[in-house]
């Protein structure tokens, strides 16, 4: 492989501006899954598979899918569901299901085969694939598709085609929400006027992590770092450790708030580092009595919160505010931005370059 700099992690970042005013609201406004093309009315279970990035994505939207779609509905592995869920999915009311693959490339392989294997097994299940690619192996191996095709502008751990991912999946939700005939407060069109206005935030966001760069570098050190979140926030904590690891190369982890108070609270070294998003919403006492105990305990930490909270807990080592409005189910589409700028700090203060390149 040749070495990838991480510089092209702020190149990218540059490009959030157009992203959120433009490309993205586009995504939404242009749907590939029409209510018109199939009958979406009696899904009920969605299954929403990927790996890597994909996955997180599945999981980042879990929460605001459901509220959008009325529907009940799975992340998975794309692995576990190929091995262990389509076995024994069976054939009863499969009108009722719907089978998400999703994948940046359009080419991952396990998201294929299960796609594939769910279609000659089972070929009454809706199929879906979420690609970033047209003419993709995954979207020919799929029934429908949603295409999140961006402009490529290099290979990075997967930034902006996460975005494009969450947005596709909350674009397939609001098509089973507008064939089931739900109204609410977050529609096809005020999501997308959600993404513009939300530009600007997220372009003051990337300036003022780029400022805080190096001095949150210095906080998170080298050798572990936790990234904690509950509800939307677990999929955002989860994804913020994927780009730290494949960044910069220094080990980290996501985990849910209350499991790392139950687990990871008794591990060491007692001063690694700990990111740990906290927004408002159910979650948001436990995150903030969790980085006064894990601030006790001798860990470094920085919280993630909204630009506008002003009086949040002295006891973090840095605040780190994500500017703009704040909606918890669409929190997903902005609060991975200060860990995704953290891994290129990293990677600079390390002296490596992404994917392990530099070896």
């Amino acid at each position: 492989m040749d070495r990838r700099e991480p510089e092209l992690i702020l190149d990218q970042m540059k490009t959030y501006g157009n992203l959120h005013r433009k490309e993205l609201p586009g995504l939404l406004l242009n749907p590939g899954l029409s209510k018109d093309a199939v009958d979406l009315k009696p899904v009920h279970v969605v299954y929403a598979i990927g790996d890597g990035d994909s996955y997180y994505a599945a999981q980042s939207a879990e929460y605001g899918f459901k509220h959008i779609s009325g529907t009940i509905y799975f992340p998975v592995p794309a692995l576990e569901f190929l091995h262990y869920i389509l076995p024994v999915l069976g054939e009863r009311n499969p009108e009722t299901l719907l089978v998400i693959g999703i994948s940046a490339s359009g080419g991952s392989p396990i998201v294929v085969e299960a796609i594939q294997e769910c279609r000659s097994r089972y070929p009454k299940i809706k199929t879906l694939a979420i690609c970033g690619k047209k003419e993709s192996l995954l979207e020919s191996s799929a029934e429908y598709s949603e295409a999140v095709q961006l402009e490529e502008l290099g290979r990075t751990p997967g930034i902006r085609t996460y975005a494009a991912s969450l947005t596709g999946l909350f674009s397939a939700a609001c098509s089973i929400g507008e064939a089931k005939g739900r109204s609410g407060s977050l529609s096809r069109k005020s999501i997308a006027a959600f993404i513009a206005e939300n530009a600007e935030g997220a372009e003051k966001t990337i300036e003022n992590t780029i400022r805080m760069g190096p001095a949150l570098a210095d906080i998170a050190g080298g050798s572990f770092i936790g990234c904690v979140g509950s509800g939307p926030d677990q999929g955002t904590a989860l994804f913020s450790s994927a780009k730290i690891v494949e960044g910069s190369g220094v080990t980290a982890a996501g985990q849910d708030l209350e499991e790392w108070n139950h687990v990871e609270s008794f591990a060491y070294p007692l001063d690694s580092a700990l990111i740990i998003f906290a927004n408002p919403g159910p979650a948001f006492k436990r995150a903030a009595t969790l980085i006064s105990a894990a601030k006790a305990l001798g860990h470094r930490i920085i919280a993630v919160v909204p630009g506008e909270i002003h009086d949040f807990d002295a006891s973090a080592d840095a605040v780190v505010p994500v500017f703009g409005i704040f909606n918890e189910l669409l929190a997903p589409l902005t609060q991975y931005i200060p860990g995704t700028v953290l891994a290129y700090y990293l990677a600079k203060k390390h002296g490596r370059a992404m994917f392990m390149s530099d070896r």
